[in-house]
């Protein structure tokens, strides 16, 4: 449902983006919602991670509020990256709200292709990509503590070799 939704959300800012305020997409529209599609599946890993790390749904709404606010004011919307530290413009490209930000520039302003995103597309999806095998081994861990597999004992720790910070227990 997440997905659809943002989907939809996404649809409602570019009707309201073209119709209320008048500004033409200059791009292909289906590299559009591929990108929103790429940074979707990135930030539901990085939900994931959160929600799989906290104990409650209290704590994972702030945490991820923590980083939302972050993502934000440091994905070149509002303030241009450029004008930034270099550390902050650095820290950055850890952000995919601002791989984001910059394809959905590329496309709707300038008409750019797939090949000029490619930057863009591998940084977003190499985190898509890291959020989601961290999450499947965080979570195989904490369901599958003492998996047994024709009477023998399987250690999460050889199947998926993820470092993984104990979990406060309650």
């Amino acid at each position: 449902p997440f997905w659809i939704l943002a989907m939809i959300a996404f649809t409602m800012g570019l009707l309201v983006s073209r119709f209320v305020y008048h500004i033409e997409i200059q791009g292909n529209l289906f590299l559009l919602y591929f990108f929103i599609a790429i940074y979707l599946f990135a930030i539901l890993g990085f939900g994931l991670l959160i929600s799989t790390y906290s104990e409650t749904q209290q704590q994972a709404m702030f945490t991820l509020f923590f980083f939302i606010m972050i993502f934000n004011l440091m994905s070149g919307l509002f303030t241009p990256v450029e004008s930034m530290p270099i550390w902050a413009q650095k820290m950055t490209l850890l952000n995919p709200l601002r791989h984001l930000i910059d394809a959905i520039r590329l496309i709707m302003l300038k008409n750019s292709g797939f090949m000029n995103l490619l930057p863009q597309f591998f940084s977003i999806f190499a985190m898509a990509v890291f959020f989601f095998i961290v999450v499947a081994g965080l979570y195989a861990r904490i369901m599958f503590p003492d998996l047994v597999v024709d009477g023998r004992k399987i250690n999460m720790d050889e199947i998926i070799p993820i470092y993984v910070v104990k979990r406060f227990s309650a």
